[in-house]
């Protein structure tokens, strides 16, 4: 795959939280229900989360090498996404997904890259 995404990384590189995916086929595409995501936000690395721009929707059972990276979220939508990931884990509806296996830092830590994703 050639092509960059804003911070210099090449396609198939490793994801950080905030990166905006995309799917590599139609296999992997993101829907719900009848509605249909072009793409979504990276909440968590490990496990895979991904989380759409509205937050109205979350994925985790999805795996990381069926998307490619196509930008960066701005840090209102990256904090947004992490936050619904973490309201999920709180009301036990992140299915799949156990609390202890994220590592729970301050996002604003992480935007500022004071934390390693």
């Amino acid at each position: 795959m050639a092509g960059e995404v804003d911070d210099g990384r090449k396609f198939g590189e490793a994801m950080n939280i905030g990166d905006i995916v995309v799917p590599l086929d139609d296999s992997d595409s993101l829907r719900s229900g009848c509605s249909y995501y072009p793409q979504a936000v990276v909440a968590s690395v490990s496990p895979f989360v991904l989380v759409s721009e509205e937050g109205d929707m979350l994925w985790c059972r999805q795996k990381a090498k069926s998307f490619r990276i196509t930008g960066r979220a701005t840090p209102a939508i990256t904090l947004q996404s992490v936050n619904r990931l973490f309201f999920d884990l709180r009301h036990g509806t992140a299915y799949g997904l156990v609390p202890d296996g994220i590592v729970m830092v301050s996002i604003e830590q992480e935007l500022e890259g004071q934390v390693e994703p």
